[in-house]
């Protein structure tokens, strides 16, 4: 097709989609489809849709006006619209083709393609098809009426519904409104009229003012027709669907009736004009599309009764059913009108397979027309061609696709055949309708399809190039051509002479022997040489052929590969030849057939060296290669020359276990491998040896200089083949070599073993030969055995056994007796005795094999155990794999109470504790799969008593013996007891105590300890206790928790007092570690134990800093007073005396000021763990700022909070206090800033800086760290008490000093049940 031929598929294909214009809501959507609906059969068209304003001709939609006038625009601004549609062509020449179609008096549309081919009749109907389409979607956006296609409407113009919307009576309403509701129904005149009846009929019935047909469109109500004697409804009128009381009816699919608004809805916007309402919603292919109401403006007296409500109802469905019905015919009118229209044959057949419909076309192209209607559609078609399209059907009522295209050939009506193409859809959305077809003559398509697919194939499968010369030139070459001999470009060739692709010799030769050939005979045919520009040659076959018109085409063929290829062939026969000659040549050795074979194998692959090498590795990728055989003189490669196997190429082949083949090893990336700077090989070829399951060494062929192609497959397979053979004689050599020793191990065995008895009868059952086994166990000497009959060994009473173990022996190849056997003395013994056939190699029989072994003392011992098992304290059971018990001991009844008797056949499950059945019967189940299981369940034993039972489940099927599950049954109720009191102690003891293996894996922990650090049982119980949170603060506290792990498994006894991590901060511990040996004295488990005496330590600490600090200044202070009261009793100037008191008394205030600083650290020191009240953090610092200007007013403080609601303990408010004050008296008019941020979840960090001249670095460490000894002591009593307090809630303190001073105070928010960071943020 070209590109301005559409076909009747194409045709049909924008049929098909013809209900996407009829989807358009504005004419700007609907010029938008028309342009998408034209496009698709064209290839690359320009489609633009014209419309008239005024005089002048504009582009409508998206589509872009033309760079320049077009033949369709000067046409419409020259001659105006045309009446039909018409042609143009470009007058100079230009491949440019217009068409120009009327759509109605305003408007055209424009399709412009660059062929030189015109528009055929297709082309142009489609198009009109498609302006007739868009001509009525303009005249329904006009009208403001949504267009649409019924997508129930069948192709062949058949109605899924009757003729005529239909009521159905309901029992219920009385007999005459029904008769004139349906005499409204079926009198004639347009549906407004019969609507308007109907609600007259409804508001008589219902007696309402007031009937409204209103259509529901999103949040519109548009009033379509109206019964209204008050004339408040005004048809056409639009309203807010929420102001009416068709609201309530849109979501429901019942009827909606109010007989009094003002009781449930008085504040309703319609319930003023609106007292009393009934409405049905109208449903139009399933979806609401309108309401039918009654209303009136006063209240009914009476509730609205079943009758009125089921009247509106059919009213309602009958409004519904006509709406559909004429959408159905509108729909129906469009498609009856494009398929006349279309030059496509278009068929229907109905759910039956007959003809429904043809259009004219069908008539027109293939002689088919009304006639066949209503007969079948093997009409001028084959039985296959009617089979295959009916599979087609099926299977697209199976799947999700609409339509499938198939082709088949039809005999038209005048007897020619033609090969049709069917596009083929299915009919009906849900329900088989039947099915629609449009056809389309495509003979000679398909013809041309079948040459152009044959030439194709030729051309892609022909390796030869084609060129043609026009005298001595060439006018035309292929790719092929060129890239045979050496050119880039086909063109580049184009003007040439031939004579530049030969060398001169070649020309002379071709000219005195080729041309003078083809004068005569119009043809030649040979081989040449070629030449390229890079100066190689190749040998090629040239056939040239003279034309008609005096050209000359030229096939070449480049035979380089095949003469490389018959070389390779010949290469390979002889080194075939020369192994199977070597292989078989019984006067050479192993080693010398290899060496033979190596020098084959280099000159065949053209290598340098050939070897063999053993490999010794350790299974981790090292070891060591030594060669054992070579062919070269690489000083590396000789025999007895080793090397570690990672600087070996063989390495790669142990690896990956196969042939490794190198070519080019710089390309290929060997240049920095250890093998490469060793051996500096550049090809490489080898394959593992392997023996008896494993490698045992590889088989190589190496060069130093690279070669000029890859291995071939055939290369590589001579290397297989012989490192399988090598493979195979040294298996074979060890095999003989086994087997021999094996022999002399067997006979050397048999002699010796007593306990077994072999015994070797011919094939007639009599005793050939007779081990010393069997002389002890059967009392005969070998001399005497011999000859005796096998029935003769059991006793007499047995003896009629013989016959069928040895047959069964002989076909089954074995047979078995457990039973009483005879000795030479008369006695009888107990034996378990087996026979097998005897057979050579080649499968003769020659006798049998007996093996006896003596079980009296065997038997003995079974009677014991079974005797062991009866009086044991465990219940012994035998289950199948349903649970069924198949045997139980004689303990059961001592354990559980019941008789063994009682339990067999009884499902072990039936008696396990409903709570822990399904848990019990997993573990058995795991135990059928292959797993030996342990599990413990509570069991129903006699008199309903409940035990605890521990089972341990063996699977023993496989057990010829046992055939079952073994379970083993122990009451350990008791020990359960036991256990349940230990656990109660362990768990309620205030101490912090675990248990450990002596790894320092914790296998138990009690709660005291979880909950001190918010850990659950499960993440701790298996890990490492030192990985535990309690110890993850410090790399200190781990390191020494790892200490005394490893000090206590090794017997110690540990104990030191440190701190751990809980939820409330840091604690202090008093901890210790002690070992528990076992009999041997050997450590088994650590019991890990701590106190918490976190509050007694700091309270300790704190109290002895006090105390240092309080004697420090009191000395110092009492020294001062001591000596400013000795100046006092000197001075006799009364002002100085003042001054001097006055300084006393500042002391002395220091004093008291201490003295409520020890109080409030009192105050600190004796509140309770645990305590934590608290406070919003924007009151505390506000508090803070406050007291620090009322002491200081010259004070200034900025304060940022980045969540002042956050909660903090409220002893901080102190902390913050002191160290406002602190920064205040640092210097003469201070500026601070206090600022809070949460670096992390969980925490807050509150900064207090000022400007001063910096914190003095005793202070800072006491604030940080807490460190005070008695030479450097710090002065003030308040910042101790703020490091207390800090430390008390958990967090930690950190100062910056520099052009001032910055102390950051970090504080969990609150106290965390589960520990969730480890540490304040950094």
């Amino acid at each position: 097709m070209t590109a301005v031929q559409a076909s009747h598929s194409d045709l049909g294909r924008c049929l098909r989609r013809v209900d996407e214009l009829y989807a358009s809501e504005t004419r700007r959507d609907a010029v938008r489809r028309t342009a998408e609906l034209t496009r698709l059969p064209f290839d690359d068209p320009t489609v633009r849709v014209w419309v008239a304003d005024g005089d002048d001709w504009t582009v409508a939609g998206d589509a872009s006006p033309p760079d320049r006038p077009t033949l369709a625009s000067r046409r419409l601004s020259e001659t105006g619209l045309p009446a039909e549609s018409t042609l143009d062509g470009q007058p100079d020449g230009s491949p440019t083709n217009e068409l120009l179609v009327p759509v109605d008096d305003r408007t055209a549309i424009e399709v412009a393609t660059q062929t030189t081919d015109g528009f055929g009749d297709e082309a142009v109907a489609l198009v009109e098809t498609v302006a007739t389409h868009l001509k009525r979607v303009l005249a329904d956006v006009d009208t403001d009426r949504t267009p649409g296609v019924d997508a129930d409407m069948g192709v062949d113009g058949s109605q899924s519904h009757d003729s005529e919307a239909s009521l159905d009576p309901r029992a219920s309403v009385d007999t005459s409104a029904l008769r004139r509701l349906h005499e409204a129904t079926v009198d004639d005149g347009s549906f407004t009229e019969t609507v308007e009846r109907l609600l007259s009929l409804g508001c008589a019935y219902v007696d309402l003012d007031a009937g409204l047909l209103a259509r529901v469109d999103g949040t519109d109500h548009e009033v379509m027709t109206a019964v209204d004697p008050t004339d408040t409804h005004e048809v056409g009128a639009v309203s807010e669907l929420a102001e009416t009381h068709a609201a309530t009816v849109e979501n429901d699919t019942a009827p909606t009736a109010f007989a009094d608004v003002t009781k449930d809805h008085d504040s309703h916007p319609a319930a003023d004009t609106a007292r009393a309402y009934l409405g049905v919603p109208v449903t139009v292919d399933g979806e609401t599309y309108a309401t039918v109401s009654f209303s009136s403006a006063t209240p009914r007296d009476r509730a609205f009764d079943p009758d009125e409500l089921e009247f509106a109802e059919l009213i309602a469905d009958w409004v519904g059913r006509e709406i559909e019905r004429r959408q159905r015919i509108e729909g129906l009118e469009r498609y009856e009108t494009i398929l006349e229209a279309v030059d496509d044959p278009v068929y229907a057949l109905d759910a039956d397979g007959r003809f429904s419909y043809v259009n004219e076309a069908a008539r027109r192209e293939f002689g088919y027309g009304q006639e066949v209607v209503g007969e079948s559609p093997s009409v001028g078609m084959s039985a296959a061609d009617v089979a295959r399209i009916r599979e087609q059907i099926e299977g697209l009522l199976e799947s999700d696709e609409r339509s499938t295209t198939a082709e088949f050939e039809l005999q038209t009506a005048d007897g020619d055949r033609a090969v049709v193409e069917n596009r083929l859809a299915v009919i009906g959305n849900g329900e088989f309708r039947g099915t629609a077809g449009v056809l389309r003559d495509v003979t000679d398509r398909t013809e041309r399809r079948r040459q152009l697919e044959s030439f194709q194939r030729a051309v892609e499968a022909a390796s030869d190039g084609v060129a043609i010369l026009d005298g001595e030139a060439y006018v035309y070459a292929d790719e092929t051509h060129a890239e045979m001999y050496g050119l880039d470009d086909r063109t580049d060739l184009l003007g040439e002479s031939w004579r530049v692709l030969y060398d001169d010799d070649e020309v002379r030769r071709l000219e005195s022997e080729a041309f003078p050939t083809l004068e005569t005979d119009g043809t030649w045919q040979g081989m040449v040489t070629g030449s390229r520009p890079d100066g190689s040659t190749f040998p090629a076959e040239l056939s040239l052929t003279r034309l008609d018109d005096g050209r000359l085409v030229c096939t070449v063929r480049d035979e380089t590969d095949r003469l490389e290829r018959e070389r390779r062939q010949r290469a390979t026969v002889e080194v075939l030849q020369r192994m199977y000659e070597v292989t078989t040549d019984q006067s050479l050795s192993r080693p010398e057939k290899i060496d033979a074979l190596l020098e084959a194998g280099t000159d065949y692959l053209e290598l340098s060296y050939g070897f063999i090498t053993e490999i010794e590795t350790d299974g981790t990728g090292d070891g060591t290669q030594t060669v054992t055989r070579a062919h070269g003189d690489h000083e590396g490669l000789q025999p007895g020359a080793s090397c570690p196997l990672p600087e070996s190429y063989c390495r790669r082949t142990i690896e990956r276990d196969e042939l490794v083949t190198i070519h080019d090893a710089t390309a290929e990336g060997w240049a920095d491998d250890p093998a490469y700077e060793r051996f500096a090989l550049e090809s490489y070829v080898g394959g593992p040896i392997r023996v008896g399951g494993g490698v045992h060494g590889t088989v190589c062929f190496a060069a130093s200089t690279t070669r000029d192609r890859p291995f071939s497959p055939t290369e590589k397979s001579f290397v297989d083949l012989l490192r399988r053979w090598i493979g195979y004689e040294i298996d074979r050599e060890a095999a003989r070599a086994e087997l021999s020793e094996e022999r002399e191990q067997l006979r050397l065995l048999i002699d010796s073993l007593n306990e077994y008895a072999f015994v070797v009868l011919d094939d007639d059952g009599r005793v050939q030969r007779w081990n010393a086994g069997a002389e002890s166990t059967f009392g005969y000497e070998s001399n005497n055995a011999t000859g005796m009959t096998a029935a003769e060994l059991l006793t007499e009473d047995r003896q009629e056994l013989t016959e069928r173990l040895l047959q069964q022996a002989r076909i089954a190849g074995e047979s078995s007796d457990e039973g009483w056997y005879a000795r030479a003395d008369g006695s009888a013994f107990y034996a378990d005795v087996r026979y097998a056939s005897l057979e050579d190699d080649d499968g003769t029989f020659r006798g049998y094999a007996v093996v006896a072994r003596d079980l009296t003392d065997r038997r003995r011992q079974r009677r014991r155990t079974e005797r062991f098992v009866e009086e044991s304290e465990d219940v012994v059971t035998i289950l199948d794999t349903d649970g069924r018990v198949t045997y139980a001991s004689g303990s059961a009844e001592r354990v559980l109470g019941y008789d063994p008797e009682t339990l067999t056949d009884e499902n072990l499950f039936d008696y396990v504790h409903s709570d822990e059945r399904e848990a019990t019967m997993e573990s058995f189940y795991a135990a059928v799969d292959g797993s030996e299981v342990e599990t413990e369940c509570r069991f129903r034993a006699a008199g309903d008593e409940w035990r605890n039972l521990q089972i341990h489940c063996q699977n023993m099927l496989g057990d010829d013996a046992i055939d079952g599950m073994l379970l083993y049954l122990r009451d350990v109720t008791e020990t359960k007891q036991r256990i349940r009191r230990f656990e109660s102690i362990f768990n309620q003891t205030f101490q912090f105590t675990g248990l450990l293996r002596p790894d320092g894996t914790v296998i138990e922990a009690n709660e005291a300890a979880l909950e001190f650090g918010g850990i659950e049982r499960d993440e701790i119980v298996g890990e490492q206790f030192s990985d535990a949170l309690w110890w993850n603060h410090s790399d200190a506290a781990y390191d020494r928790i790892r200490n005394a792990i490893d000090r206590a498994s090794s017997g110690g006894f540990v104990r030191y007092e440190g701190e751990v991590r809980g939820t409330d901060g840091l604690a202090t511990i008093d901890f210790s570690l002690k070992p528990v040996r076992d009999d041997d004295g050997e450590v088994v488990l650590l019991v890990a134990e701590g106190r918490d005496v976190t509050v007694q330590r700091r309270r300790r600490q704190h109290l002895e800093v006090v105390q240092r600090v309080l004697r420090h200044n009191m000395r110092n202070d009492l020294g001062k007073v001591h000596g400013w009261t000795e100046l006092m009793v000197d001075e006799s100037d009364p002002e100085t005396r003042r001054e001097q008191f006055e300084r006393v008394d500042r002391i002395l205030g220091r004093w008291r000021s201490m003295t409520d600083r020890v109080k409030e650290i009192r105050q600190v020191l004796q509140r309770e763990p645990g305590e934590r009240p608290e406070r919003r953090l924007d009151e505390l610092v506000a508090d803070g700022v406050e007291t620090a200007r009322a002491e200081y007013p010259s004070v200034t403080v900025d304060t940022e909070l980045k969540d002042g609601s956050t909660e903090v303990p409220a002893s901080v408010s102190r902390a913050v206090h002191e160290l406002l004050q602190n920064a205040a008296g640092a210097t003469d008019d201070p500026s601070l800033a206090v600022t809070a941020t949460t670096p992390a979840g969980g925490w807050i960090e509150i900064d207090v800086c000022d400007d001063g001249p910096g914190m003095p670095d005793i202070e800072a460490e006491v604030l940080e760290t807490g460190e005070e000894t008695p030479l450097t002591h710090g002065r003030g009593l308040g910042l101790w008490m703020v490091r207390m307090i800090v430390t008390q809630a958990g967090g930690d303190i950190s100062v910056e000093t520099g052009d001032g001073t910055c102390v950051s105070l970090r504080l969990p928010t609150e106290a965390r049940g589960r520990l969730t960071v480890s540490g304040p943020p950094d």
